[in-house]
């Protein structure tokens, strides 16, 4: 849960390049708190999710589906493939290629 002394905006866009960064606000709610000298103010809470896009995205464009940019998940990055995983695919190449060659 986030905290804001000004109410938050529900979406808000940041160009980077041709990426976009993405800051989705939701159930945004006014509370009235006294802080530690008896101050009474209001604060806004509220869930956020910030991701990132490879695309050029409009605030338009987010606000118009914002329940399916809230749900959206990055497409995640292959692991990065190691020698040791390499040279266990190659030997099992090399013993697949073997048995026919030799069982034929």
């Amino acid at each position: 849960m986030e905290q804001y002394v000004k109410k938050p905006a529900a979406v808000q866009v940041f160009a980077l390049n041709g990426a976009t960064d993405i800051i989705l606000r939701k159930d945004i709610a006014s509370e009235k708190i006294t802080d530690e000298e008896g101050n009474k103010q209001t604060v806004w809470n509220c869930e956020e999710r910030q991701i990132r896009v490879a695309s050029a995205v409009t605030e338009e464009e987010v606000t118009a589906d914002f329940d399916s940019w809230w749900d959206y998940q990055p497409p995640r990055e292959a692991e990065p493939v190691t020698a040791s995983d390499r040279l266990d695919a190659l030997e099992a190449a090399v013993y697949d290629l073997a048995e026919v060659v030799y069982n034929g």
